[in-house]
């Protein structure tokens, strides 16, 4: 089979975009060792990868078109590109991506689908602040849109009144968009990655926790994005990953039993990785994010939970090809 990692040209004068070329070549290689005619791809473009699909015409695409700073329409976008072409690709659709990267519609499809997430409400006007009314602080605030925990930072998260109106202010102007106010889970965040057993179920890896012991004091503890990305920001120094994660068995398996639902509400395929936070108080789980097309990178998340489940970072490239051919074998 000849198929194709897709990834996007790294643009010398944006130092925020990820440089993918490394990592779709030792993914092409991996899948080339397991039998398949891999090869790497990179497209600057929507043009150019219509040129390519046109005159290549690749059995399957292993798509690694991905963007920082919440750009993740780029996602949506070059999906919608393969379904015009007919072409197989790895993942979910475009209409998934889509929902899971509006965190208001996310939300709304948890609450419809009975997933727990926390309370919140959109804002797109800075007089329109009433509609927090009835919300518990802590308030965290983030862009409506957007991955990769942009728009996240130290700042976020609010005690009183004039935190929220300056942050919800700073959303609406810095990220041009509406801002989403939720409810503020204090206690600790899990990441939950998932491999598909089949078009409509899916198997947990072991659970990773996200640790902020060497966090300073009174510094909220989140995932933000300088904590993800800014390698020598106190936030990235301070944030560690462990997995597995030390979990009672009842609580393992609500997380589970929670991501399992909402990777079923949103229509997840192949693979995916879902954030949960637990509450300190009463260990109620909330479903934070579903992450459509994660990293699954050398040094991701998603690859620590592979690994603590016994498979390579070979054995999972090639596993996540393999659910993808499977599911287009059943339709």
């Amino acid at each position: 089979m000849r198929v194709a990692v897709v990834y996007v040209l790294r643009d010398p004068e944006d130092p925020e975009k990820v440089d993918f070329a490394e990592q779709a070549a030792a993914m092409a290689r991996f899948l080339s060792e397991a039998g398949h005619n891999a090869s790497p791809r990179g497209v600057d473009g929507a043009i150019q990868l219509i040129e390519f699909l046109e005159r290549d015409q690749p059995d399957f695409v292993f798509n690694l078109c991905s963007a920082k700073l919440g750009r993740n329409k780029l996602h949506m976008g070059i999906t919608a590109i393969y379904d015009l072409f007919a072409t197989l690709y790895v993942g979910s659709s475009a209409l998934t991506l889509g929902l899971t990267s509006n965190k208001g519609i996310s939300k709304a499809l948890f609450r419809a689908g009975g997933v727990p997430t926390p309370r919140g409400t959109i804002v797109d006007d800075f007089n329109k602040l009433n509609v927090v009314d009835g919300l518990k602080p802590p308030w965290i605030v983030k862009p409506l849109t957007g991955g990769g925990s942009s728009g996240i930072d130290r700042g976020s998260v609010v005690y009183d009144d004039s935190g929220l109106r300056a942050r919800v202010e700073f959303v609406l102007e810095k990220w041009r968009q509406p801002a989403l106010v939720e409810e503020f889970i204090e206690g600790r965040e899990f990441t939950v990655a998932l491999l598909a057993q089949s078009s409509s179920e899916f198997t947990t890896l072991p659970i990773v926790e996200i640790l902020f012991d060497n966090f300073p004091e009174r510094s909220p503890h989140i995932f933000s994005y300088a904590a993800k990305w800014s390698s020598e920001s106190l936030e990235y120094c301070a944030t560690s990953s462990k997995c597995p994660a030390d979990l009672d068995s009842g609580l393992e398996e609500n997380i589970r039993r929670a991501v399992l639902s909402a990777a079923q509400v949103v229509d997840l395929k192949d693979y995916g990785r879902i954030d949960v936070r637990v509450r300190r108080d009463d260990n109620a789980v909330f479903v934070i994010d579903v992450n459509a097309s994660p990293d699954i990178g050398a040094d991701s998340d998603f690859v620590l939970a592979a690994k603590a489940s016994g498979r390579t970072y070979a054995q999972v490239v090639c596993q996540v090809l393999q659910c993808a051919i499977d599911r287009y074998d059943g339709l």
